[in-house]
C-alpha cells in the first residue's frame, strides 16, 4: 500500500495530538474512584475515531499503536503501556466492525469503542494484577450498586482465579504460588477491611471456599480415544474409548448421573488416586511431561473434599 507524504504528515499530527490528549488525561485522578494502576479515561481514543474514518483502518492502528508505546516511553509506566495497548486495541477493532454496519453513526461507533476500551483495561487489569483487580472491582461495586446499605440481603460472588491459574502452571508448592498467596492475604485484609467498614452495623458474612482440589499424578494409565474425545488427564468423555476396565472408573450412561452427554454413546471414565490418562500414541512423551504434575478431574480424597471457611465481623 503506497502511503503520501500528506499522510504520512497527518499521522504524524494525529499522533502528536493522541500523546497530548494522553498526557492531559493524567490530570483527571480516575484512580480515585477506580484504584487499579494504568486505569485512563480514554480520551485519546477520539483520535482514532477520527483517523479511522478519515485515513482507514491501518493508518488508525499505526496511530493507535505509537500513541501507546511513546506514552508509556514518556511516562516512564510500563503497565500504563499494556493497559493503553489493550483498551486501545479492543476499542479500535470493536469501532471497525461497528463502522461497517450501515445506520450506525458515527455516536454509536464512539459509544462501543468505549465499551471495547474499558473491557480491555478490565482485562489488562486482571493480566497485570490478578486478585488485586478482581477484589478492587468487587469493592468498586459494593460501593457503587450500595450493597449492604439497607435491610434487604444482598448477594456478590467473587471468583478469584489467579490461585488455580498459577498452581497449574507451577505446582502448588512452588515459590510461585507462596509468592501469590502472600499478596492475595494482604488483599483479602485490605477487602475485609473495606467490606466490614461500607456494611450498616456490620451486618455480613463472608465464605471462603473451592470448586475442587488437585493431586499431584505419577502413574500413566493408556486409553485411546478418537479426535473428539476430551483432553483432561484425569478423566476422559468421548463415543470410542478403549481402556482396561479395571483401571479407570467407567460411567457408560452419563445421564444416570446426571451429567452431560455430547451424543447419544458418549462414555466417562475417572482415573483413581495419583494415575492420569495418556493416549497410546506418543505415550512416552506424555508421561515424561505429565508425571509429577498437579491435576484435577478424577476420584482422590484430595480432589473431592472441598473446604470452607465462615467469617463473621466481630461484634
Amino acid at each position: 500500500m503506497k502511503i503520501s507524504t500528506r499522510q504520512v504528515a497527518m499521522c504524524a499530527m494525529l499522533t502528536a495530538l493522541a500523546l497530548g490528549l494522553s498526557t492531559l488525561e493524567n490530570l483527571f485522578p480516575v484512580t480515585l474512584f477506580i484504584p487499579l494502576p494504568g486505569v485512563k479515561l480514554g480520551l485519546a481514543n477520539i483520535v482514532t475515531v477520527f483517523a479511522l474514518y478519515q485515513l482507514g483502518a491501518a493508518p488508525a492502528l499505526c496511530i493507535l499503536v505509537a500513541r501507546c508505546l511513546l506514552g508509556s516511553l514518556f511516562a516512564g509506566n510500563a503497565s500504563a503501556l499494556l493497559f493503553s495497548l489493550l483498551g486501545g486495541t479492543l476499542a479500535m477493532l470493536v469501532m471497525l466492525a461497528l463502522s461497517r454496519l450501515p445506520g450506525l453513526s458515527v455516536y454509536g461507533v464512539s459509544i462501543g469503542g468505549a465499551a471495547g476500551h474499558n473491557i480491555g483495561q478490565m482485562a489488562a487489569a486482571l493480566i497485570t494484577l490478578g486478585n488485586t483487580a478482581v477484589l478492587g472491582f468487587a469493592k468498586q461495586a459494593i460501593a457503587q450498586f450500595k450493597l449492604g446499605d439497607d435491610a434487604t440481603p444482598d448477594l456478590l460472588n467473587i471468583c478469584l482465579d489467579t490461585p488455580r491459574r498459577i498452581s497449574e502452571a507451577y505446582g502448588p508448592e512452588s515459590v510461585e504460588v507462596e509468592d501469590m498467596y502472600y499478596r492475595l492475604d494482604r488483599d483479602l485484609a485490605d477487602f475485609l477491611t473495606f467490606v466490614f467498614a461500607q456494611v450498616r452495623n456490620g451486618e455480613v458474612l463472608v465464605v471462603f471456599t473451592s470448586d475442587h482440589g488437585t493431586i499431584r499424578v505419577d502413574n500413566p494409565v493408556k486409553v485411546t480415544g478418537d479426535r473428539e474425545t476430551s483432553a483432561n488427564l484425569r478423566y476422559k468423555t468421548g463415543r470410542n474409548l478403549a481402556y482396561n476396565s479395571r483401571d479407570v472408573y467407567e460411567i457408560l450412561k452419563p445421564e444416570d448421573v446426571q451429567l452431560p452427554s455430547s451424543n447419544l454413546t458418549s462414555s466417562y471414565i475417572f482415573a483413581y488416586n495419583s494415575d492420569f490418562l495418556v493416549y497410546n500414541n506418543d505415550a512416552n512423551r506424555h508421561i515424561r511431561y505429565y508425571r509429577n504434575t498437579f491435576q484435577h478431574g478424577g476420584i482422590s480424597m484430595e480432589e473431592m473434599i472441598v473446604p470452607y471457611i465462615v467469617l463473621k465481623p466481630k461484634q
